[in-house]
């Protein structure tokens, strides 16, 4: 059949013949690409198909390519992170009032409401 010598100890190409050498990390995240690229691809196969998808059908995707919590963020299928209000950032209006409890703030807005509608509050008002 070989007409010509075969060395058989050289059979594979260099390392990089099919592109640089990854770390573990660089190959997971390309892996974790790839997947969350195919979920999307049959998402949208079962959603704009002619008849609609039952759930057992999407699930069947969802087996097929399980994504991890990383995947789902860049889906925008995981849960959205929701700051809590106490960690808020103050605004200028909320250092304006570092000092002020709420029932001196509604007398203010009570009396704010009383002079625009003239029936009281400040009588040096133009409007």
């Amino acid at each position: 059949m070989f007409t010509t010598p075969l060395d058989i100890t050289k059979t594979k190409g260099p390392e990089n013949m099919h592109g640089p050498t990854l770390t573990t990390a660089e190959r997971n995240w390309r892996d974790e690409m790839i997947m969350v690229r195919m979920f999307g691809l049959e998402m949208l196969h079962h959603r704009n198909g002619c008849r609609a998808s039952t759930q057992e059908q999407l699930d069947e995707v969802a087996t097929k390519y399980p994504l991890n919590e990383q995947a789902h963020a860049l889906l925008g299928l995981g849960r959205a992170f929701i700051e809590p209000v106490w960690d808020d950032v103050p605004t200028d209006e909320d250092k304006r009032r570092t000092m002020s409890d709420s029932e001196s703030d509604s007398e203010a807005e009570k009396g704010d409401l009383l002079a625009i509608e003239g029936t009281g509050g400040d009588a040096d008002m133009d409007e």
